[in-house]
């Protein structure tokens, strides 16, 4: 029987679904199990894994530890995203842990750089950390929509033995279910927008929604800032909203479950995303298999791929026919044709297991 460690961080709004997926994941002579660093001590969420191998830890002291000691128990450790600085010292430090490890990259994990420019002596140190680290890892798995990703690894930190492709399923059930009244209210109103998948400046909220308000258009925005950001750019998002949108400006800023979130959006009418970088995967597959209107950076990594397997995206400087395009019968079935072609479980199922044939061998 061959051992599998998932190790997580504080996304809890990613990990829960991704537990779930591996938990039913029929894979012959495979043990998986997971591992939470969470600081805020958020474990009742984790209630329904009560039947699966968890193990949670809140500080380094206890963690780093445990993972020294245990490790041998494991054939292969994957870590979903790498937000940890002291773990990457561990990984360089002890080449028996780092050979059986396999780094499963976020967008954000990997353009770190982009977002505290100005921790330059940390920033450096953990560039260092990393390329003495990823050449000599079991391997790292990139977003299977991304073309650019695994090269700017390879120029950043250096090229893997094995470079393999991941993505997550979910199933994105948006069966009707009770939401704040508030929100309700408001997403079942006339041409809602989604505008943005997180709080991060990446979303570029305000920019998009100077475009918007030059279309002199009834739209209502829908703006999700719940997780990531910083309160300060939250704040301007906000003010901005509120000052030229008025009542039409709705700024989600409590945390949902997966099931309250996709009832959310199924309830909108378009969605933007003006990422320049790998992002928003589950906001992009969801809004295919909706077959809704949907706008982006066609130059970013995920809609130019999806684009490219046939789907349906119109770019963000096209926002000025937003209007026309809500309003019409244009179809977006093909949208969900490329969604049950390329991302249906069946199709992430033989991912992985060709991902843990090869990890594994």
């Amino acid at each position: 029987m061959k051992k599998v460690l998932h190790i997580f961080w504080e996304t809890h709004h990613h990990n829960l679904s991704i537990i779930r997926y591996f938990s039913e994941l029929s894979l012959a002579e495979v043990h998986h199990e997971y591992l939470v660093f969470d600081r805020q001590h958020q474990l009742d969420i984790y209630d329904e894994f009560a039947h699966v191998p968890m193990h949670f830890f809140s500080l380094n002291a206890q963690f780093l530890p445990w993972l020294r000691e245990q490790h041998i128990d494991y054939d292969l450790i994957i870590i979903h995203g790498f937000f940890n600085h002291v773990l990457w010292e561990v990984l360089r430090e002890n080449a028996a842990i780092c050979q059986k490890t396999s780094w499963l990259i976020f967008g954000a994990d990997l353009l770190i750089d982009d977002y505290i420019p100005e921790q330059v002596e940390f920033l450096s140190r953990m560039t260092a950390m990393r390329r003495d680290c990823v050449v000599n890892m079991k391997s790292v798995l990139t977003n299977i929509c991304s073309d650019v990703d695994q090269p700017i690894c390879n120029d950043k930190y250096g090229t893997p033995s094995l470079a393999l492709k991941y993505a997550y399923y979910q199933d994105y059930v948006a069966d009707p279910t009770e939401l704040p009244a508030q929100i309700m209210s408001f997403a079942k109103g006339d041409n809602v927008i989604v505008l943005g998948n997180s709080a991060d400046v990446s979303n570029r909220h305000i920019d998009m929604m100077a475009q918007l308000l030059e279309l002199k258009h009834d739209i209502r925005i829908l703006c999700p800032l719940n997780y990531a950001g910083d309160a300060e750019y939250i704040h301007r998002v906000i003010e901005y909203g509120q000052q030229h949108f008025g009542d039409r400006f709705f700024a989600l800023t409590q945390l949902l479950s997966n099931q309250e979130y996709y009832y959310l959006l199924s309830l909108c009418d378009g969605l933007i995303l003006a990422h320049k970088r790998q992002q928003a995967g589950h906001h992009w597959v969801y809004w295919l298999k909706q077959g809704k209107p949907m706008w982006g950076d066609l130059d970013a990594p995920i809609p130019r791929d999806l684009v490219n397997k046939g789907a349906v995206i119109n770019h963000i400087n096209q926002l000025h026919q937003l209007k026309d395009d809500l309003g019409s019968n244009r179809s977006y079935q093909q949208n969900v044709m490329i969604y049950q072609k390329f991302f249906s479980k069946g199709e992430i199922d033989n991912l992985w297991r060709n991902n843990f044939n090869e990890l594994l061998a």
